[in-house]
Order: structure tokens, then sequence, then C-alpha cells
């Protein structure tokens, strides 16, 4: 509930209130100067205000009006940027996935891997329910790898490994590094199940909180598998 109210509230701030704050100062701050510089003006109380005014040399109707009219735009400007203040300070919220799962374990497909700046270095880990194939390779020497290696995996391994995938955490990352362009290095996750395939590139050996239990069952095979 609360997110959606966010959400609104940007919203209504992008398309609403900010345009008619500024709408409001331009007919507060602009028009008025407009009309001062045309008619001049002269400080008294009007007949029907009760509070002391700036009316313009015109008819007592037009002056009247003119300052009516400011008054209730500086009213305006006034409760609005106060309403613009308050939607902006509410807390804010993290974006809601739908509730995703998995739902056929048996058509999870992981992909993982690294690279690095110069061809210094890079490794793939490609994870599904029959087997484990772990690539390594230094593509400035050459393309072939260095491992090579491929296992298969037991019921109770797979039923640690799709354990270890929260897909709904998993969707919500938006990371998309490239380090590898100044010369750094990145990291990658891919995760494809059934019709649902989502991928993600971050610094290496960036930990993310939400997928912390799956980079380290990724950090344990590439372990094994270097060894």
């Amino acid at each position: 509930m609360l997110c959606n109210l966010k959400l609104l509230n940007i919203k209504l701030l992008k398309f609403f209130l900010l345009p008619l704050t500024f709408y409001n100062i331009w007919q507060l701050v602009v028009k008025n100067w407009l009309f001062e510089q045309m008619f001049g003006q002269e400080k008294f109380v009007c007949n029907k205000c009760r509070y002391n005014c700036a009316c313009y040399k015109l008819t007592f109707w037009n002056s009247f009006c003119v300052k009516l009219f400011a008054q209730t735009t500086y009213n305006s400007v006034k409760y609005t940027l106060l309403l613009t203040l308050f939607l902006a300070c509410l807390p804010g919220c993290r974006k809601q996935a739908d509730n995703y799962s998995i739902k056929d374990p048996s058509l999870l497909r992981i992909d993982a891997g690294f690279e690095c700046g110069w061809g210094t270095g890079a490794d793939s880990l490609i994870i599904t329910r029959s087997s484990i194939k772990y690539l390594y390779w230094i593509p400035a020497q050459s393309q072939n790898p260095i491992i090579d290696k491929t296992r298969s995996v037991s019921d109770t391994e797979w039923t640690s490994i799709v354990n270890s995938v929260n897909l709904n955490e998993f969707l919500l990352l938006n990371y998309n590094s490239c380090n590898i362009c100044v010369d750094g290095c990145d990291e990658w996750i891919a995760i494809k199940n059934d019709e649902i395939f989502h991928q993600i590139r971050f610094g290496k050996g960036l930990q993310i909180d939400t997928i912390k239990t799956l980079q380290n069952k990724l950090a344990q095979l590439r372990t094994e598998f270097s060894r």
C-alpha cells in the first residue's frame, strides 16, 4: 500500500504539483511585477480586504481583483509547496516484484562468469539439473580453456542449488556495470527458468546481500573446479 502511494506521489509531483507551483510563482511574482511596471503601485488598505495590500493604480474594481487574485495565488503557492514537501518526504519503498517462484526446478539453468580487461582472465560456469560445466581461459593468450571440467549433479546437490536461488530477489536486481570498459573486471549471473530470464552484471567480487546464498554457492563451485 505504501509503495503504491509513493509511486502515485511521484506522478503527482512530476505531472501536477511542480508545474502548478511554477505557474503560481509566475502569477505571483512575474505578473505582479509587470503590473507594477505598467501602472505603478500605491500602498493602502483595500476597502473589502482585512490585510494591507498593494493596489495598482487602476480602477478600484480592477485594483481589488488584481490583489485578490494575487493573495489567492500566494495561498495557492504556499499550500502547494507544503503539499509538495510532504509528499517528497514520505518514506520510499523498494519495487515489489510479482511472487515468482521456480515452477519446475528441472528447467532451472544458472550461468555465471567473469571477464577482465586486456584479456587477463575469464571464466564460465553453467549449472543445469544434469551437469555443471566450468571453463577458465586467458583471452590475451589463447581462446582455448586452461580449465575445462564437467561433472554430474546429485539430487542432494541440486536441491541445495535450487534452494540457494531466491528468484523474487534476483528479479529485483538491476546491475549492469561495465568495469571492463576501463580495464577492470565484471562478474555476471544469469538465471533462466521456463519463460523467465534475468541477468545482472556487476563489479567482480561485489557482495549483494539479497543473493548472498547464491553467490556463496557459485564461489564454492569455482573453488572446487579451479583446483
